[in-house]
């Protein structure tokens, strides 16, 4: 083998003999050293072709969800261009490819359209239900009394039977007009009959009477003589006979 020429100052390293050349590889081939850079080179090729793919499929992830976001904003969209070749390092593009805006445009709310079965005549009109005042009414109506007045002297009375008592059981001749019409009361002084003290007592129209039901309310002008005051009186207390029936409140 010819020696490099020093002094013409060439200094590149002199081609290798093909034999020899093999003769370092079939030394080398079982050198585990070799083998294991070998296998070192395999497995960054093959992770270097992973991280291509994975990078591939994260860029078509974004590019996919900005297309949707463009789509629903009602923008254009262009998509930008993916390597799909793996020769050299993968460029992800940084930021968003829709520019954003400083105003968020919203979809426009449509309400729904009214079908047939919620227009006005699927319900009924209101009904007011609120339960009315029965138990006013009824002692109105359970509730009555007798009034005997003597209205000239000589005279029989006139008996009038009275059931419209709104402050039960307090009466006011003064509220009951028609009865003052009918019995012919037009002066401001008469006289009431109180049992319990047996004589009468003055009083005005506007005088409220305590009454019960079935009771007698004895009135007179002042003064006047009452013919067959005795029987009246006698009749309004005398109990009647009452046979039971087994009913309700007896």
């Amino acid at each position: 083998m010819p020696s490099p020429n020093i002094n013409s100052g060439d200094t590149s390293a002199p081609p290798l003999d093909p034999i020899a050349l093999r003769m370092l590889l079939d030394l080398t081939a079982d050198d585990p050293t070799v083998r294991f850079l070998e296998r070192e080179a395999s497995f960054e090729a093959e992770r270097h072709l992973e991280d291509a793919r994975e990078a591939r499929e994260v860029m078509q992830e974004e590019i996919d969800y900005q297309r949707g976001i463009a789509q629903s904003l009602g923008l254009p969209y262009t998509t930008p261009h993916v390597p799909s070749t793996s020769a050299g390092p993968l460029t992800v593009p940084v930021g968003p490819s829709v520019t954003p805006s400083n105003t968020v445009t919203t979809i426009p709310y449509k309400p729904k359209t009214i079908t047939a079965h919620l227009n006005s005549t699927w319900m009924r009109p209101t009904v007011d239900n609120t339960a009315k005042p029965r138990r006013a009414t009824r002692i109105n109506l359970d509730n009555h009394f007798y009034i005997v007045f003597w209205g000239q002297a000589g005279k029989p009375p006139v008996v009038h039977a009275i059931h419209e008592c709104p402050q039960w059981p307090k009466w006011i001749l003064m509220d009951a007009g028609d009865v003052r019409e009918e019995l012919g009361i037009r002066t401001k002084m008469l006289e009431f009959y109180n049992v319990p003290r047996r004589q009468w007592v003055g009083c005005s129209p506007s005088y409220p009477h305590d009454v019960k039901k079935d009771g007698h309310l004895f009135l007179r002008h002042y003064g006047v003589v009452c013919d067959g005051f005795e029987e009246q009186l006698k009749l309004a207390t005398t109990k009647l006979m009452h046979f039971h029936d087994n009913q309700p409140g007896e």
